[in-house]
């Protein structure tokens, strides 16, 4: 299982809700006590280096503002930014 390095939001608030849905998304697919090695990181917008240094494999930009500072081009691992999967999500929906 990979490290994430989870940026929830710009406050503990929608962090936590972030935080919670991937565990119990990650519970539910390989079961027992089987939780998401997460590194969680309350920033000062830009300091996503910091998650990298803690041993982040991936980046989830968790807060709809977080992806208007920061962009793939800007870090060396994998970005996801939540407010385009959600958007994609919602068309694949529509249109099927």
């Amino acid at each position: 299982m990979k490290k994430i390095g989870l940026v929830g939001g710009i406050s503990w608030v929608s962090t936590m809700d972030y935080y919670k849905f991937i565990n119990e998304g990650v519970n539910s697919k390989l079961g027992g006590l089987n939780f998401a090695e997460c590194v969680i990181y309350s920033l000062n917008f830009g300091d996503i280096q910091a998650l990298i240094d803690r041993g982040a494999e991936c980046i989830i930009l968790g807060c709809t503002e977080i992806p208007m500072l920061i962009s793939q081009a800007d870090v060396e691992i994998p970005i996801f930014d939540t407010t385009k999967i959600h958007s994609e999500a919602i068309v694949e929906f529509i249109i099927s």
